[in-house]
């Protein structure tokens, strides 16, 4: 009897300690392992045809996995960059400075949400650069979940195409005007891809 009582406790703190986890799913649905390194590169940054319309630039990446946790959570977020911007659920969390790093370090009452990590670049091309955030997260049960993101670009110019079916969604002057097909001279073409081109049309 006191075997059988052992064996349905240990279960039972299985159970417990499995409804306790914090998981974490990517943006394709799929489990992410804890400690896991995810890395964004130039296919994944996107020229904001809208701001573009109005003759601004605004590179954009997302990272936006979901978790779950069976109590509220804590999060502390190190930043190599302050354009990083945690948002989980659309509630963006200003860091402090910490160093060379930026720091987010703050209870959040969410039992599910959508860990939104965007990095913007306001500059006319894709700069080189490498970015990293080290999201921490841990429940009241001492559960805790740790992944890694890194922006990694290295256009120097948004020269090229990603992919050679990309179709032609839009042709913008230097003022970021849209203009029609036969327009001549130097020209911002941006593709379906979400890539674009300075080049010359004759």
């Amino acid at each position: 009897m006191k075997k059988i009582f052992t064996t349905l406790a240990a279960a039972l703190m299985v159970a417990v300690s499995a409804n306790a986890a914090i998981t974490v799913t990517n943006n394709e649905g799929e489990s992410l392992e804890n400690g896991a390194v995810i890395t964004l590169g130039d296919s994944d940054f996107h020229l904001d045809e809208q701001l573009l319309s109005l003759g601004l630039y605004q590179w954009s990446a997302e990272y936006a996995p979901m978790v779950k946790s069976s109590s509220n959570v804590h999060f502390y977020v190190e930043l190599t960059n302050s354009l990083i911007q945690f948002c989980p659920t659309g509630n963006c969390f200003n860091p402090t400075q910490d160093g060379d790093k930026y720091v987010i370090d703050v209870d959040y009452d969410e039992l599910e949400f959508a860990a939104n990590l965007h990095l913007n670049y306001m500059s006319e091309t894709l700069p080189q650069a490498s970015e990293t955030a080290v999201i921490n997260i841990t429940n009241k049960e001492g559960d805790s979940f740790t992944y890694t993101v890194n922006f990694v670009t290295t256009d120097s110019g948004v020269d090229e195409i990603m992919t050679s079916s990309a179709n032609i969604a839009g042709i913008y002057d230097l003022q970021g005007r849209r203009v029609r097909d036969d327009y001549r001279g130097v020209a911002i073409v941006v593709y379906d891809n979400g890539k674009a081109v300075k080049q010359v049309i004759k």
